[in-house]
């Protein structure tokens, strides 16, 4: 599916156009810039992203802040959110991936000695800053902490998000059920720009609500229950089978 088809046959359902017929080159640029925002849109909610990507990065001996994204230190998409975060030290054979801390915004607040030093690092900050303008716009920064002296990889899960359609006429294919939300989705906000009549919204919003919520009902993960060990009984339990502890 390209955009075009895509927009085309969200126009039709406005009833901006009939079937068959073809999108004005003005039309299709003013949908294309929505569905484009759209799809932006969607990358702020987890449950839109269907794959989970593992990247891994070289870290910098007595480095520790490294720019996120396409062209920065690393090296892929800037990532929206980061699930889990590994460090592989590259110098056991074979190579072992032990698990980071991903701190919060309070964690790196309340870390006092901020420039502290280590072989390897325990946790990682990401700051989720997004500069409009300079060699930095668009791009995150991974704070790394203790600042490491040995060097070694870092493995960093993120949720992928759908990357913008990049023009009318590049073929695309999707996971089961996203051209549907795609299409309903777009459709609607379409009426609500102008683009087809108000009267066949009341047709498109039922089908645009169930399309986008089976999407994010496949990419729900559920989370293994757990219990902080500070919780667990210092003394043993009592079996009430025997009577004894």
């Amino acid at each position: 599916m390209t955009a075009l088809d895509l927009i085309e046959s969200a126009l039709v359902m406005t009833g901006a156009l009939a079937q068959g017929e073809g999108a004005s080159n003005a039309d299709a640029a003013d949908a294309f810039t929505r569905l484009n925002r759209m799809i932006s849109a969607w990358a702020n909610q987890r449950l839109t992203i269907f794959v989970t990507q593992r990247n891994v990065h070289s870290l910098v001996g007595s480095q520790q802040t490294y720019t996120i994204g396409s062209g920065g230190d690393f090296n892929q998409a800037r990532p929206q959110f980061i699930e889990y975060a590994g460090l592989i030290l590259t110098g056991t054979t074979p190579d072992t991936e032990i698990p980071l801390t991903i701190w919060t915004l309070k964690d790196w607040f309340l870390q006092s000695v901020k420039e502290q030093t280590s072989t390897q690092p325990t946790a990682i900050y990401y700051e989720t800053a997004f500069p409009s303008t300079g060699a930095s716009a668009g791009l995150g920064n991974i704070i790394v902490w203790p600042i490491p002296t040995q060097v070694n990889d870092i493995a960093l899960y993120c949720p992928t998000q759908l990357a913008a359609f990049a023009d009318l006429s590049t073929d695309y294919s999707f996971p089961p059920g996203y051209e549907d939300a795609l299409e309903y989705n777009l459709a609607k906000r379409l009426i609500q720009s102008g683009m087809g009549l108000r009267e066949h919204l009341q047709d498109i919003d039922p089908m645009a609500r169930e399309s986008l919520a089976i999407v994010k009902r496949a990419n729900f993960q559920p989370v293994t229950a757990s219990i902080d060990p500070a919780l667990w009984p210092s003394q043993p339990g009592w079996n009430w089978k025997t009577g004894t502890p």
